[in-house]
């Protein structure tokens, strides 16, 4: 045993060699009590609930050493010592020799299960939790850390049929339900483990966490109001948070509301400078609200903390493009990740003379059609351009002479020297906004179609034929802005010696009761029907999708209607478009209204009749 001297030391701790000095630790207790474990186990525990974890541990273990009736006991005090530090191998070693002192309490195989866990070994953790159940089987403590070592090691299934005995032996307890909601959820299983949610709110009003992960099932499934209003309800429980917070953040953008997912955004950087998701999605909340600028910067912030995102660096390009810097947005934006068609390389720039070169679609319909531009530029190269795409865009792509050969993305495709992802293609030819290739029309339409378009098509010569499309994909990730309400074409109603034809998908013939639509008869069948129909209009007003770059493309007169926060693509501040001359841009001056653009249109579209 260890002697000390009685005389009274500093205060502060120091050390010897590497070694605590005990003197100094031990100066308060009298001599007599040096010899006895109570007396030092009792001091541990004081020290513990000082979170003086370093003299509790060294107290303790003093107390084992000079042993005494209690020793599982204080091993397994001294283990959660350990563990409040984070030393997790100490801590199982101490449970162990618990465990082996006191071998039928269970609640030592728990503690030694939890320090298992901690200590990255959940499979261990689930054999001492086997031998627990053993032990004591209507234990539900021991059920639902088995669920949680099941979920640990990716046995989902099993981990749900252990929570649920849990939750069978004691039903009342809202952290075994809401363990039920994570593992659901991990599943898949998302109405299941709402409910499972929903049960432990009940049982326990005041369990933030819960709320945290409701909120976020509620948000993936699109109720957006629902999501925010279980975030708040976690944040007024917890204001600091973070989680939660983010969240929200994210429920606010789902509801279009970028100022107020912007305060949520800077409240978690400012207390947390290097969450670098709340940076990237500070920065799309800036440029929803057309603070592009701003939003440069933030993406910058993000891609400093974490460099080799290529999510943040692909944004960075777009806000980039979106401002006219095109070299720098053009490099970023080809961070994203290519899937590769065939077994090609991707070509970089390499000479292309007498090889062949395979153009994939990637994106969108429109992107496919803007894009497909290049496969002049490479035939000027010598190369010999295959493209794939879409089957629905094989005909009118076919009538572009620069490509060889067609190919649905979804088919068989051919071999080749090279292959490249068409939105690729502008970052390696160093594309400038001076330097577009904007040779239009590039894209035609088959001569049958525009006659059988044109026989049919029951409108008075003196008419201008306008054709109109007002909403994109609803799977589009901006559909939300970019489309517009049918009910904001009546302002277009009244129009003197104008007809109407819709060009929209599935209403062919309008809506009724908003603006009068020539009736088509017939629904069109794809791009190559609708660039047809096109040829015979003397105008196309669109919303930024598919059908503005179609007529683009083929020199069709077409006045696009931009959202405050337009796609990158049509830049800032601009009425026109360098990727097609002759088109007018309508951009909205307020965020969401449409009123404003729609009354503009009318205006021009009167003059425009003159």
């Amino acid at each position: 045993m260890t002697k000390f001297r009685k005389s009274r030391a500093r205060s502060v701790r120091h050390h010897n060699n590497g070694r605590f000095d005990t003197e100094a630790i031990c100066h308060d207790i009298p001599l007599r009590d040096l010899s006895d474990p109570a007396t030092l186990y009792s001091l541990g525990v004081q020290a513990a609930g000082r979170a003086d974890y370093q003299l509790a541990a060294i107290l303790i273990a003093q107390a084992i050493r000079c042993g005494g009736p209690t020793s599982a006991r204080y091993s397994a005090t001294l283990a959660e010592v350990f563990g409040a530090q984070g030393q997790h191998r100490q801590a199982v070693t101490c449970y162990q020799q618990a465990v082996s002192d006191r071998p039928a309490d269970i609640s030592l195989h728990l503690g030694l299960a939890r320090a298992l866990i901690n200590d990255s070994r959940p499979a261990e953790a689930a054999g001492v939790l086997s031998r627990a159940i053993a032990l004591q089987p209507d234990a539900a403590e021991g059920w639902a850390l088995l669920g949680a070592t099941f979920n640990l090691t990716g046995r989902h299934r099993d981990a749900l049929d252990a929570l649920h005995q849990a939750v069978q032996l004691q039903p009342m307890e809202a952290t075994f339900h809401f363990d039920l909601g994570m593992t659901s959820s991990v599943l898949g299983e998302a109405h299941k483990a709402e409910a499972y949610y929903q049960r432990a709110l009940q049982l326990r009003p005041t369990f933030p966490e819960a709320f945290n992960n409701l909120g976020n099932l509620l948000r993936r499934r699109g109720a957006g109001e629902e999501a925010a209003r279980c975030y708040r309800r976690a944040l007024n429980q917890r204001p600091d948070y973070d989680d939660a917070r983010y969240n929200l953040g994210l429920a606010m953008q789902m509801l279009d509301l970028p100022k107020e997912a912007e305060s949520c955004y800077r409240t978690i950087i400012r207390r947390q400078p290097n969450h670098h998701p709340a940076q990237n999605n500070l920065a799309n909340s800036l440029l929803e609200m057309g603070r592009a600028d701003e939003a440069i910067e933030r993406y910058q912030d993000a891609l400093r903390l974490t460099p080799d995102n290529r999510e943040y660096r692909v944004n960075l390009g777009m806000a980039q493009l979106l401002s006219g810097n095109f070299p720098e947005g053009w490099r970023n934006y080809c961070a994203r990740s290519v899937q590769r068609r065939n077994a090609a390389p991707l070509w970089q720039g390499e000479p292309l003379q007498g090889r062949t070169i395979l153009l994939s679609s990637e994106q969108g319909f429109g992107d496919t059609i803007q894009f497909v531009r290049y496969a002049s530029l490479l035939k000027e190269l010598d190369a010999r351009v295959l493209v794939s795409c879409p089957s629905s865009l094989l005909q009118v792509l076919g009538t572009m002479p620069d490509i060889a050969s067609l190919a649905a993305v979804t088919g068989v495709l051919p071999s080749s020297d090279y292959q490249i992802p068409l939105l690729h293609l502008p970052g390696i030819f160093g594309t400038l906004p001076e330097t577009i290739p904007a040779k239009i029309p590039y894209l035609s339409a088959d001569p049958g179609r525009v006659l059988a378009w044109a026989t049919s098509l029951n409108i008075p010569e003196s008419h201008l034929k306008v054709g109109i499309a007002w909403r994109g994909s609803p799977s589009h990730r901006n559909d939300r802005n970019r489309s517009i309400a049918p009910e904001e074409l009546s302002a277009l109603a009244g129009v003197p010696n104008t007809s109407f034809i819709s060009l929209q998908q599935g209403l062919s013939d309008g809506i009724r009761g908003i603006l009068p639509f020539v009736p088509l008869g017939r629904e069109l069948t794809d791009f190559a029907d609708t660039a047809a129909l096109m040829v015979n209009l003397d105008l196309v007003i669109s919303v930024d999708t598919a059908v503005t770059h179609l007529a683009g493309a083929m020199a069709v007169p077409v006045w696009t209607l931009l959202a405050y926060n337009p796609d990158w693509r049509w830049m800032l501040d601009r009425d026109d478009s360098p990727w097609y001359p002759g088109m007018k841009l309508f951009r909205q001056e307020q965020r969401r209204d449409w009123s404003g653009v729609m009354q503009r249109v009318r205006d021009e579209l009167i003059r425009f009749r003159r």
